[in-house]
């Protein structure tokens, strides 16, 4: 039984992992069809003297609807040192915050650019309340990966 139970779960997982694979290639070509050949995250690249940039890593998890899944990385712009300071120290919470604003979206709540854009500015908006203060002025979207 527990032999028959592995052969499962693993046919199980496979088939997530082709799911994802297929999504990312169809990703990758609508992406290249509609802005260049450039990536995602050249295109919105911040400007020279900006500011300072804050990684928040790579978020993986479930979406509201039965099955869905994204794999998202964010990147703060923040004015300088002082409020990048602050961004690290509060990592965690902002991290926590922001999982649980992905598992409320569905995967057409994340689509297209427009769905990029209004996710980036729920997450700034997200982020300086967790902050207390304006301190994100702009949320970078690096990479995304929605699994329907």
């Amino acid at each position: 039984m527990k032999g028959r139970f592995a052969w499962i779960l693993g046919g199980i997982v496979l088939l997530v992992l082709a799911g994802g694979v297929a999504a990312g290639v169809a990703i990758a070509v609508v992406g290249r069809q509609a802005g260049g050949n450039a990536p995602a995250a050249a295109q919105s690249a911040p400007k020279p003297g900006e500011g300072r940039e804050v990684s928040l890593g790579q978020f993986t998890t479930n979406l509201a609807e039965r099955g869905a899944a994204v794999q998202i990385s964010f990147v703060f712009l923040v004015a300088g040192e002082k409020e990048a300071a602050r961004v690290e120290a509060a990592k965690s919470e902002l991290r926590d915050a922001i999982l649980g604003l992905l598992r409320d979206k569905k995967s057409a709540d994340l689509a297209g650019a427009q769905g990029k854009d209004r996710l980036a500015a729920e997450v700034r908006a997200r982020a300086n309340e967790v902050l207390g203060e304006p301190i994100v002025s702009r949320v970078l979207i690096t990479e995304m990966l929605a699994q329907p």
